[in-house]
């Protein structure tokens, strides 16, 4: 489900993308962002149209597994790769995420408080601007840029009874992202991707850039860090695909959050790991959750393991 058609699979359905391949498209008739966490119910909805159509059994991978939890799933289908609900909860949380991983790996300093706390001339001291955002989300679709030219719009925006964390944004810093997958025993790391963000009073992400020449110092600190990262996921029970976002600033790489399912990178990866004679991403997710063995993914195109 929302996941584009590759020889893994028998068919798709998705909101973007094309309906060729087997694959079903609702990308031309029905456009919202997919992305943000308030149209959850109407990418349900299209799921469920589709799901009563489906007579013969099958086994369903999801973009988002936990939004697949909410779908109607007839009795003859089966959804795999499924994360127990309590782990995902908290990735979902960009709060409880960076307290999850807190002392593990490099984060930025940032404070939670309730909307109606919400200051810009308490917090920003000298003038800074803030990144606000709330704990779930994606896409930067619930995440604001606070200066001191639009501070009384934010504050306006902040809802009351909504926790909310603070941070200073560090300008000139670098986003990047890169793939995960986490198996019973394997851990994989994938190319990574330098995330293009568009910056308004908002940080959307917009596209992402394969075609990396990463200083070596950083390439060690990714490499480092992920893998700090999987084998915590790892010792919890978590199994499949993970993203992880980073930023890059003063030497040192800091992480955000970690995405627990695909990515709106996910077809680009998929096209390298094409280029690299690898299987596909989501036959690296089908075989983590199966404990098959998994092809290594240090002579990929792009790869921090060499």
């Amino acid at each position: 489900m929302s996941l584009k058609n590759t020889s893994f699979f028998d068919a798709s359905v998705n909101l973007i993308g094309s309906s060729k391949n087997n694959n079903i498209s609702y990308s031309e008739e029905r456009q919202f962002e997919f992305w943000n966490p308030d149209n959850a119910e109407r990418e349900i909805k299209i799921y469920n149209e589709l799901l009563k159509k489906i007579s013969e059994p099958a086994e369903v991978m999801g973009y988002n597994p936990n939004l697949l939890r909410c779908c109607d799933i007839p009795d003859h289908m089966k959804l795999i790769c499924i994360n127990d609900i309590s782990l995902i909860d908290i990735f979902d949380d960009k709060i409880k995420t960076r307290s999850f991983f807190s002392g593990i790996v490099p984060i930025l300093n940032y404070t939670t408080l309730k909307g109606s706390e919400f200051s810009y001339k308490e917090l920003a001291h000298n003038g800074e601007t803030l990144v606000v955002q709330l704990p779930y989300g994606g896409g930067g679709s619930k995440t604001f840029l606070c200066s001191v030219d639009n501070y009384k719009e934010i504050e306006k925006k902040c809802d009351n009874s909504e926790i909310y964390s603070v941070s200073v944004y560090q300008r000139g810093c670098q986003d990047y992202n890169i793939h995960c997958i986490v198996g019973k025993e394997q851990i994989l790391l994938f190319a990574p991707s330098m995330q293009v963000l568009e910056i308004s009073d908002k940080i959307e992400y917009d596209d992402s850039d394969y075609n990396l020449d990463l200083p070596v110092d950083l390439k060690g600190k990714m490499r480092e860090y992920s893998l700090c990262i999987c084998k915590k996921l790892q010792e919890k029970g978590y199994c499949g695909v993970a993203g992880i976002d980073y930023i890059y600033f003063g030497g040192e790489l800091y992480f955000i959050e970690i995405n627990p399912r695909f990515q709106g990178s996910t077809v680009y990866l998929e096209e390298l790991l094409n280029k690299s004679n690898l299987p596909s991403i989501y036959d690296y997710n089908y075989r983590a959750f199966n404990n098959y063995e998994m092809l290594d993914t240090k002579n990929m195109i792009g790869s921090i393991m060499i």
